[in-house]
């Protein structure tokens, strides 16, 4: 099992590389988020485009 720990402070880097090492195509920053909601990696791209 891989366990990936994640830092929301750094996901603008983050995101399109991991998506990139698993294969996926690197897109736009909503477009990566949805893929990543839909892999499990986040649970909600709107919580995660959100603004504190």
């Amino acid at each position: 099992m891989t366990v990936i720990l994640w830092n929301k402070s750094k996901n603008s880097m983050q995101l399109p590389l991991l998506l990139s090492l698993r294969g996926e195509k690197v897109s736009s920053a909503i477009d990566n988020h949805n893929r990543a909601e839909r892999l499990g990696f986040i649970n909600s791209t709107d919580d995660w485009m959100a603004k504190p």
